[in-house]
C-alpha cells in the first residue's frame, strides 16, 4: 500500500494526514495485509466439518407471551406507538 492510496482513502474519509502520518499508515497497513496474506494461505481443508464451530447458532424459536406481560413491557418503554415500541432510525 503506498501513500498515494493512503491520500485518496483519507480523502474519501475526510481525514487530513501529513506525509509522515501516511507513511507510517502504509507501513502498518502493509503489515496487516502481509498477515491477512499469510493467514490466506493457511490450509483448512483439513479442519474437521463436524468440529465444535460449526453449529454455533441455535434454532430461531419464538415463545408466546401473555398479553399482561407484552403490555407491560411495552408501557415500560421510554416511547411507543401502539402496541411498538418506537426506537431511533439507525440507518
Amino acid at each position: 500500500m503506498d501513500t498515494e492510496t493512503i491520500g485518496k482513502l483519507a480523502e474519501l474519509a475526510r481525514l487530513s494526514m501529513n506525509t509522515e502520518e501516511k507513511e507510517a499508515l502504509a507501513k502498518e497497513l502493509e503489515s496487516v495485509l502481509s498477515y491477512v496474506d499469510q493467514l490466506r494461505s493457511v490450509d483448512v481443508e483439513s479442519v474437521a466439518k463436524d468440529s465444535a464451530f460449526s453449529e454455533t447458532l441455535r434454532e430461531d424459536v419464538s415463545y408466546e407471551q401473555s398479553e399482561e406481560t407484552v403490555q407491560s413491557l411495552i408501557d415500560a418503554a421510554p416511547q411507543k406507538e401502539g402496541r411498538y415500541i418506537k426506537v431511533q432510525n439507525i440507518l
